[in-house]
């Protein structure tokens, strides 16, 4: 039980004289409680288990129509449209360096090189 430093008035009698005494004890003893309340520390304790699922809700209501009516059965789909025509071949490329194996003359290599060195920045 808790230790009430401010006593309570005795029961209230209609005009009584110690009216403005009591209302004052009144007010003490609740200001006495918010502060005590005040210094509780509100910590939750831990979480318990995780509880079973609950029942599936029922379905609910169709909902009210749109602004422009009730939504009506989807169409048959649509056939596809006709195919165009081929389109013309395009130029035929420039015939790259002749390397060995596969790979690209030294010649084009440092100048690959060269063009990459130029993007990146100094990491000086």
């Amino acid at each position: 039980m808790a230790d009430w430093k401010k006593p309570l008035p005795d029961e209230a009698v209609e005009g009584a004289d110690t009216h403005v005494e009591d209302h004052n004890k009144l007010t003490d003893a609740v200001k006495e409680v918010r502060s005590n309340v005040d210094g509780i520390e509100l910590t939750p304790g831990p979480k318990g288990d995780k509880g079973d699922a609950g029942a599936a809700g029922a379905k609910g209501d169709t909902g009210p129509a749109g602004k422009d009516g009730a939504k009506g059965d989807a169409g048959a789909a649509g056939k596809d449209g006709a195919k165009g025509e081929k389109g013309d071949a395009g130029a035929k490329g420039a015939t790259g360096a002749a390397g060995k194996d596969g790979f690209p003359s030294e010649e084009d290599w440092d100048a690959l090189v060269a063009r990459v060195e130029a993007l990146e920045p100094d990491e000086d």
